[in-house]
């Protein structure tokens, strides 16, 4: 039986470099046009601007508009039978499909404790990560993602700072190495490079986010540092037809995982004295 967070038999998160990031059971058995409706139909999303930069221009190009990260997620997707669980992709798009061969990125996933988030249900939730992430883990973050840039988008695991915000029954980042070669398959409006299948019910799922770590270098090794940005997604707008998560059984999920983000934050505290 798989866990929540167990990776297909097939992939391992060295893979998952060169390959889109999978996450949970028959993750990886799904097919492209299965993903595409994820992102086309989903009951539930979010979109977070981020400052992007020209990638058709030869690196470092300039800070460039119109860049987002999108989460999405769909009900009904996984499984046979009567019974099937939901499934989420990220995506990031830009203004262009061009990409210059100067260019390199790294893009890192990591799932946001629920509770950390609020808990609850939000039609504003704040991609910066202010107050779903501490600020400690946030630099930790980025400072690991610079050391593994060179190393082909190397994974890495979480440090004590993360534990209380991060769910640790993940103890690595999964990354995706995009390139000249192969950013047709990683970024678009029609693709995405994180692809998971849940466990749970679609209203639990759509209470927990993710925070995306996107490293914007240079492809061949310069010295220079290249530009880290975190962006935490977590669905906040409601398709037509689709069950309201603020509604009260959702505020009831909410109020559950915040009394076991308390006793994890006390244990986290003690484990640091």
């Amino acid at each position: 039986m798989h866990s929540k967070f167990a990776l297909p038999a097939a992939a391992t998160l060295l893979q998952a470099a060169s390959a889109q990031i999978l996450y949970g059971a028959d993750a990886g058995s799904l097919s492209s046009d299965t993903w595409s409706s994820v992102i086309e139909s989903a009951n539930y999303t979010d979109s977070q601007s981020v400052a992007g930069r020209d990638l058709s221009a030869t690196y470092p190009g300039s800070e460039q508009d119109g860049w987002s990260l999108s989460f999405a997620i769909k009900d009904g997707v996984a499984g046979s039978g009567e019974t099937k669980t939901p499934a989420g992709a990220i995506s990031l798009s830009g203004p262009s499909s061009d990409f210059d061969d100067s260019w390199h990125l790294c893009l890192h996933v990591f799932p946001v404790r629920p509770a950390s988030a609020g808990g609850a249900w939000s039609t504003d939730f704040d991609g910066t990560c202010s107050g779903s992430v501490a600020t400690e883990c946030l630099d930790d973050l980025k400072k690991n993602a610079l050391s593994n840039f060179g190393k082909d988008c190397k994974t890495w695991s979480l440090t004590a700072s993360c534990l209380r915000d991060i769910q640790d029954n993940r103890l690595n980042t999964a990354a995706v190495s995009v390139t000249a070669d192969n950013h047709q398959d990683f970024i678009g409006n029609e693709t995405s490079f994180y692809r998971e299948v849940f466990a749970d019910e679609i209203l639990t799922a759509a209470l927990e986010p993710r925070a995306v770590v996107s490293v914007w270098g240079r492809s061949a090794d310069s010295g220079e540092d290249p530009t880290i940005q975190i962006t935490c997604l977590k669905p906040d707008t409601v398709a037509s037809g689709s069950t309201d998560p603020g509604a009260p059984e959702g505020a009831a999920s909410g109020l559950k995982a915040l009394a076991s983000w308390a006793v994890l934050t006390a244990a986290v505290a003690f484990q640091l004295l």
